[in-house]
């Protein structure tokens, strides 16, 4: 039997053991024998000093003990599994006085509070959607040591079919008991599709003590890839596109406006009784449907006369105004849009009349 004793006034406090481990959860005992060494009976009480007072438990706080004679009393030690009772060695003191004398008997020993392992993760959010444009996304992954022992974690991640890259802040945190912190991790998808469905790929994120590989903990989470282009609408798309150059083949082409390119005369002032030759360039005139208009109006006011509908799109010809006179030209396709117009001015100056005889 271990023990640890000191003889004071009379009174001998021997222990079991002088180092009690205990687990987290679980109960130990430490077995105390106090002797009275006394010439007379006396009452003796016992008290521990220097550990938590919800660890142990007396049941027999106080008790009688004859001259000469020992009693014997059990305290169990138990200690909460919770991150608040740390692991390491607590010294303490076992205190027996006796209440007739006076006279004090105590012994010392350490109680080892054991580590314990205790560790959870959480990943948020749960699921994210990875685009052609925009294929990362951020989690935030939560770690807590519920343990009553300080953790040297290592974070990993990965998917089963290895389709995706991951990247966390920092690969390695402590943590102390009741501790908790939130690391970021990036995570995309390590190909973009042009055209193609949606693909889900699960990955874990894990934490893992640097000293012991059996204390770790994981969360899962889920990427859904989206393609650029869905099959539908790749398919609705070709489609589209078959259908346009179709359309685009086999539609008749528009017909050709009608322009007038030039429509001018020459010389544009000439004496009354002298010509001028107009000349005119015309397109988009269809055969069969063409009207081709010249006409003129002589002097200031004059009406507008209607000379011929010309057959050439592309001609001159001489003519002799015997006033001042503007040509319009008209061009135009029968059933279709607006004609064409253009004009031109020839100024013309009337002859004299030759002076009178004079007889000198």
């Amino acid at each position: 039997m271990a023990s640890g004793t000191t003889d004071v006034q009379k009174i001998v406090v021997t222990l079991s053991e002088t180092d009690i481990a205990v687990d987290p959860g679980s109960v130990t005992q430490l077995t105390v024998t106090i002797s009275n060494r006394q010439e007379t009976a006396d009452r003796v009480s016992l008290e521990i000093e220097g550990v938590d007072v919800e660890w142990y438990a007396i049941p027999v706080p106080a008790a009688n003990v004859s001259p000469g004679a020992s009693i014997v009393l059990k305290v169990p030690f138990r200690v909460a599994r919770d991150s608040s009772n740390r692991a390491g060695t607590y010294p303490f003191l076992v205190r027996v006085q006796a209440m007739e004398s006076g006279e004090v008997g105590v012994a010392q020993a350490s109680l080892n509070v054991r580590a314990f392992n205790s560790l959870q993760v959480e990943l948020n959010p749960k699921r994210a959607i990875a685009t052609f444009f925009n294929p990362l996304n951020d989690f935030d992954f939560t770690l807590t040591n519920q343990g009553n022992a300080e953790e040297t974690l290592d974070l990993f991640a990965s998917d089963q079919d290895d389709s995706c890259a991951f990247e966390f802040d920092i690969d390695r945190l402590n943590l102390k008991p009741g501790q908790s912190t939130t690391v970021p991790l990036a995570v995309r998808p390590k190909s973009a599709s042009l055209i193609g469905g949606t693909r889900i790929y699960g990955f874990s994120a894990s934490a893992r003590s640097h000293d012991d590989a059996y204390v770790s903990a994981n969360s899962h989470g889920q990427i859904e890839k989206h393609a650029l282009v869905s099959p539908l609408l790749g398919i609705f798309l070709l489609l589209l596109g078959f259908g346009g150059s179709a359309v685009a083949f086999f539609k008749p082409k528009a017909a050709e406006p009608v322009k007038i390119l030039k429509f001018a005369c020459f010389p544009k002032q000439l004496v009354q009784g002298q010509p001028t030759t107009l000349t005119w360039e015309v397109s988009g005139l269809q055969q069969g449907a063409r009207h081709l208009i010249l006409s003129h109006t002589a002097g200031n006011n004059g009406v507008e006369i209607i000379d011929l509908d010309i057959k050439d799109d592309n001609a001159s010809m001489k003519v002799s105004p015997d006033d001042t006179t503007t040509y319009h030209l008209k061009a135009y396709n029968s059933g279709g849009p607006k004609p064409a117009n253009a004009t031109a001015d020839v100024k013309v100056t009337p002859i004299k009349d030759p002076p009178k005889p004079v007889i000198a």
